[in-house]
């Protein structure tokens, strides 16, 4: 059986890479030939030098370190990843468009949507399984995630029809299973993300730091409600007064770390794993994060700033039972790290999570 992957691979964001890997080793497991899509909608051949400085909104000034740090740093950050992918994937023919896909479409037996974010509402109808042609196989979805509780209003009616001729259709999360629901009528099944199906460690690649303990902050959104500085100085309390190694993915979301004792602007995601694997105490607002956090049990606190990554953070908080480690202020983290990080309840919610995932997918292939 020949299966292909459809999801964001080719997004440099270090969930995004190890989820898509993790799906294509679970399907190697369960004795399929996986191949990741290369599928990557094209994009203008040419764009103003100006575009995305926020000129226009009068967010030059502020945006301009973030833009010095993406022209220093984004080209080797953008290699890192593109040499994992190369490593690691089992990449189909490259896709620009739907006409692309299809004609790629009858080689395989079955495809499968996810995991991550690749459900908004707003994407290609290709991550809906959708290529505007005939296919004979089957369409799968394993935990996509619709990404935010607000859609956009567009198009309703031929995502419906969509997801309608998906076989065997699940989500990742709670707020996407109502979403899809509500959309269609249907009842997908909630599934784990792959970076809990298959142990990854052999990808870890280490990173040289001019010290052993260390504090690893990883965030993507904005600041948290009280301060970076004000939650880094509760968790030295908790750790003892360690460095802060910050890792800033310098081609997906450029930004300064003054907090940080040192920075790394160019990891790839083997680095990222093992950064995250060696830490004393990982600070992030990152989902992937915390999942690799509670897979190499590392103490973690991840926390949200802004409403539309809440969500995902929140039902993972209450699904596995971390809500003791999910904070929306530093007068929260203050209060919460005071508490004892025991993860023996989360681990076995994990563990039976996990069965059920690996059955319903296992049962997809029949």
């Amino acid at each position: 059986m020949k299966i292909a992957i459809i999801t964001y691979h080719a997004s440099n964001n270090y969930g995004a890479a190890l989820q898509c890997l993790a799906l294509q080793r679970q399907l190697t497991q369960l004795g399929v030939t996986a191949e990741v899509l290369d599928y990557q909608p094209r994009k203008p051949d040419y764009l103003p030098f100006w575009k995305g400085w926020g000129i226009r909104k009068g967010l030059f000034l502020k945006n301009l370190p973030k833009r010095l740090i993406k022209i220093k740093y984004g080209t080797k950050s953008e290699e890192s990843f593109e040499k994992f992918r190369i490593q690691y994937f089992n990449r189909s023919k490259y896709c620009s468009n739907k006409k692309e896909v299809a004609s790629l479409a009858n080689q395989y037996d079955a495809f499968i949507a996810g995991s991550d974010q690749v459900w908004y509402f707003a994407r290609e109808s290709v991550y809906f399984l959708d290529w505007g042609a005939p296919y004979a196989g089957k369409r799968i979805s394993y935990a996509p995630c619709c990404g935010m509780i607000n859609q956009p209003e567009l198009n309703r009616e031929d995502l419906k029809k969509w997801i309608l001729q998906i076989d065997h259709l699940s989500t990742r999360n709670q707020f996407s299973y109502d979403l899809i629901h509500d959309l269609t009528g249907l009842t997908p099944k909630i599934v784990a993300d792959p970076t809990l199906l298959i142990d990854l460690s052999d990808v870890a690649q280490k990173v040289t730091l001019p010290f052993s303990d260390y504090i690893l902050m990883y965030t993507l959104g904005e600041e948290i409600n009280g301060g970076h500085l004000s939650v880094i100085e509760s968790i030295r309390k908790k750790v003892g007064n360690l460095p802060v190694v910050a890792v800033v993915p310098a081609s997906h979301k450029p930004h300064l770390a003054p907090w940080a004792d040192h920075v790394i602007y160019t990891a790839g995601p083997s680095e990222w794993l093992w950064l995250i694997q060696n830490a004393t105490f990982v600070y992030t607002d990152s989902f992937h994060a915390v999942l690799f956090s509670i897979n190499n049990n590392r103490p973690f606190l991840t926390y949200y700033a802004e409403e539309w990554r809440a969500p995902r953070l929140v039902d993972l908080a209450k699904r596995y039972q971390i809500q003791e480690r999910v904070v929306g202020s530093s007068k929260e983290a203050s209060e919460k790290l005071s508490h004892p990080f025991d993860l023996s309840t989360t681990k076995k919610l994990i563990l039976s999570h996990v069965k059920q995932s690996k059955s319903f997918l296992q049962s997809t292939l029949k």
